[in-house]
């Protein structure tokens, strides 16, 4: 804390004097509390941390001198500085202030300069004082630690000599201490049971014979491995070293086993003598060679691996790669390794490089994204990388594998290229269909097309996809393709149709459906050729489906193919505009038509302002 940036909470219960000393104390840089009352500061206290407090003495409820005692009984609250401010000037209430704990005294009317006087010098006391006790704290701490170290290391020389050789004889070593001459003095029991099954029988498992005769001696396979133990060891008793090291083998009939030899020097005034210790690291062999053959199989798995199979340290630097990937950039693995990986990236900027290196060592997670590489003859070409993290030696790496994918993008492109011709004969021919309808029927020319329109952006209004959307377009083409089958003249006369002349056209819907189900279509077009005048409530034709019977789609359609009728010119009456048709289809939800569809077409129209095409 900052005597300037210090918190001080005001304790009055009237509003004029809190403001007061808000005013006061506020352009100075306090930040400032205030209650009317003992119970709130006490609660207020409990709540947040202050710094000084300014305490009215004559309140209703607590007053002054009991807030004050009560916060001076508690350790959490004792120390903060309390300043009483009264309108009693006479020396009996001063001396109950100081009796309750408060540090300092203001008489009101407050002085703004005497305010700032006294609480400046409050906190900085606190201030120093806090200081103070944190040092004490930090004294009192380093003194008990002292006296703790004290005691251990009392207790550490008190039983030294029997923790020695307890934790001797508990270690797997085998260990000895050999005197000047390179006679055993002692050893621990592991060396006891080690020279026990090395066929040292005597009662002393060793203590007494000369260490060095003993390697001086050594035949067949350990015999050169011997003499060189007790050469290093001749050379540390003599002062010529102070550590000598070797590993060496042991063979037996079922097993063979390694050790490390350890020699140290020991010197006590004139005299030297030596440890030595054996410790068995069989285990340790059979694992590193275990993990040489699999460095080496995994060496032959990255070296020919199929994809271009690369190992990137935290900066980008090629650690391995494999031949593949050296083929595939057209470098030798020499000139990868310890390159960076900017020198073949083809894509993106250096800042851009880093910040993807940056997240994918960020994550455990495989990655698997498309770039471009640049080929040593500066030639581009599209790549596929699958990118993980590894740790090795407590080291982030990436394991990178790439694969060429250009000519599957080629092939690729090939494909959609061929697709759009496939879309672009299917729609053509969807076109000449269309066409032939119209070429007998004039008077709807383009009523197809427009109901098709009007159909997928109902659907987009339902949040069909856009291959969705294009089925409604394409059914919208072909819905009144069964109309080849009846006469142009019944088509466009211009009265009203006898019974049989309207028999004759509904059955164009079915005559629809039989032209169209022979074609493989992505969509139900057939379904919604046969189903465009079905009715939600059984009424429509050919078949009186009702409700969910009838597909989506095809209540699509029927709305749709009754806003264009209605709205367009007919050679039996005049256009009656999208309002009138708005107003049929609406007045029809839930009847005959489905008011999901109704409601997509109302929005559509009425808010959107969607228009049907010419």
């Amino acid at each position: 804390m900052t005597i300037a940036s210090a918190t001080i909470l005001i304790v009055d219960d009237e509003p004029f004097n809190r403001k007061l000393l808000e005013t006061m104390l506020q352009p100075e840089g306090y930040a400032t509390v205030s209650v009317a009352s003992g119970e709130e500061a006490l609660a207020c206290i409990a709540a947040r941390p202050v710094d000084l407090i300014l305490l009215d003495v004559m309140m209703p409820g607590m007053d002054g001198y009991e807030v004050a005692r009560t916060l001076k009984a508690s350790s959490a609250t004792s120390n903060i500085p309390i300043i009483l401010v009264t309108a009693q000037s006479d020396q009996s209430a001063r001396l109950a202030g100081l009796d309750s704990g408060a540090e300092d005294f203001l008489t009101k009317p407050v002085g703004r300069v005497e305010l700032w006087l006294r609480v400046r010098n409050l906190l900085r006391l606190k201030t120093l004082g806090d200081a103070l006790q944190k040092h004490n704290q930090m004294l009192e701490q380093e003194v008990q630690r002292r006296v703790a170290d004290l005691q251990r290391v009392e207790q550490v020389r008190y039983s030294d000599a029997v923790k020695h050789s307890m934790i001797l004889n508990a270690l797997p070593s085998h260990i000895a201490l050999l005197d000047s001459q390179g006679f055993i003095v002692s050893v621990n029991e592991s060396w006891r049971r080690f020279a026990a099954d090395n066929g040292f029988h005597s009662d002393e498992f060793g203590v007494g014979l000369n260490y060095l005769e003993i390697c001086d001696h050594a035949v067949g396979n350990e015999a050169m491995e011997a003499q060189q133990c007790a050469a290093g060891i001749r050379s540390v008793l003599c002062g010529e070293a102070t550590t000598f090291s070797i590993e060496y083998s042991c063979h037996s009939p079922s097993e063979k086993r390694w050790f490390l030899l350890t020699v140290s020097a020991l010197r006590d005034g004139q005299r030297s003598a030596a440890t030595v210790m054996h410790v068995n690291i069989t285990e340790t062999k059979l694992t590193e060679q275990a993990l040489v053959q699999e460095s080496l199989r995994n060496q032959a798995f990255l070296r020919n691996a199929s994809d271009g199979v690369h190992i990137l340290d935290a900066g980008g630097n090629v650690v391995e790669a494999s031949d593949s990937f050296c083929r595939m950039l057209g470098y030798t693995r020499e000139e990868l390794i310890g390159a960076n990986f900017m020198l073949w990236d083809a894509q993106m900027s250096a800042p851009e490089l880093k910040q993807a290196l940056a997240k994918q060592l960020t994550t455990d997670q495989r990655l698997v994204f498309e770039t471009r590489h640049r080929r040593r003859d500066a030639s581009v070409f599209d790549v596929e990388i699958s990118s993980r993290r590894l740790e090795l030696n407590g080291q982030p790496l990436l394991f990178n594998s790439a694969r060429d994918v250009s000519e599957k993008k080629r092939a690729d492109r090939d494909i959609l290229n061929y697709i759009a011709q496939i879309k672009t004969a299917f729609m053509s021919t969807v076109e000449v269909a269309t066409s032939l309808g119209e070429l007998r029927d004039p008077y709807t020319a383009g009523h197809e097309r427009r109901v098709g329109a009007i159909a997928a952006a109902i659907g987009a209004e339902l949040g069909f996809d856009s291959i969705r959307q294009e089925g409604l377009r394409v059914a919208g083409h072909l819905h009144d393709i069964g109309k080849i089958s009846i006469p142009s003249e019944i088509l466009s006369k211009p009265g009203r149709l006898s019974t049989t002349q309207l028999k004759l056209i509904q059955e164009h819907a079915q005559a629809g459906y039989d032209v169209l189900q022979g074609v493989e279509f992505p969509w139900p077009v057939a379904q919604i050729a046969r189903q465009h005048h079905e009715r939600m409530d059984g009424s429509g034709y050919p078949q009186g489906l009702k409700g969910n019977a009838i597909l989506l789609e095809a209540r699509i359609m029927a709305v749709a193919d009754v806003l264009e009728a209605m709205s367009s010119h007919r050679p039996y009456r005049a256009g009656l505009g999208i309002d009138r048709a708005l107003t049929e289809v609406e007045g029809g939800s839930g009847t005959r038509y489905d008011p999901a569809v109704v409601e997509a077409c109302r929005a559509l129209f009425r808010e959107k302002g969607y228009t049907i095409p010419a």
